[in-house]
């Protein structure tokens, strides 16, 4: 299955603010602040404006799915690289300012492998660093255990999950949780999988929705990101 060319075919509902993480209770005021939402703004598209999520993980850089901003460009533009072209159009909704952004990059192996080897991720890079917010530090990978207990933020919503399944495609690593209960939906991409080791929160991995309706309840698939790029 080429899982690029399902999100490609889907992504448009992402603005249906009613499907954001099923089995998931809003945050608290100052909860994972480091998830942030993204925005096109083009004043020659003005229908659209949130599109996905990104997770900060430096005072200048985000992490986001890489399908987000490939479909964006092939929606809006007709052109899948577009916004990296452009990142101008982007901005990163930082506690109601739209931060603007310098340079976007796909991970490298995005376009060379169909299916989870090729690494659903983009890193945004910001004009101005954000002072406001502290970055979340990427856990090691070696810390993840079958069985772990981890929490999914995305579209200022939180659902507890469990990990169930860590595999290597080629460069990447996939991260599989248990989905009986809660997990992603249609526009949770970009959103972040998180580790709570001894009270410090940090990165396990970028939310991807790998289904074919708004809201399948189905386990919940996140790409760890090893690098930045």
């Amino acid at each position: 299955m080429n899982l690029k060319l399902i999100l490609t075919i889907m992504i448009f509902s992402v603005c249906s603010k009613a499907f954001a993480l099923y089995g998931a209770r809003p945050l608290k005021s100052g909860e994972h602040e480091a998830v942030l939402s993204l925005h096109l703004s083009d004043p020659q598209n003005p229908q659209y404006n949130y599109f996905c999520n990104a997770v900060l993980i430096s005072p200048k850089t985000l992490l986001t799915a890489a399908h987000c901003i490939e479909v964006m460009g092939n929606e809006v533009y007709e052109a899948t690289p577009w916004l990296t072209y452009h990142p101008e159009f982007v901005r990163v909704n930082v506690k109601g300012v739209k931060a603007q952004v310098s340079e976007i990059t796909f991970a490298p192996s995005y376009f060379e492998v169909l299916g989870f080897g090729g690494e659903d991720l983009a890193l945004i890079t910001l004009k101005n660093p954000i002072s406001t917010i502290a970055p979340l530090p990427i856990i090691k990978k070696s810390v993840l255990k079958i069985g772990q207990s981890l929490t999914l933020v995305s579209r200022q919503m939180s659902a507890p999950t469990k990990l169930i399944k860590k595999t290597q495609y080629q460069s990447s690593t996939v991260l599989v949780t248990d989905g009986s209960a809660s997990g992603t939906c249609l526009g949770d991409s970009g959103g972040a999988l998180l580790s709570n080791e001894n009270g410090q929160w940090g990165l396990a991995g970028i939310l991807t929705y790998q289904g074919e309706e708004s809201c399948e309840r189905k386990n919940t698939v996140s790409f760890f990101p090893r690098s930045q790029f």
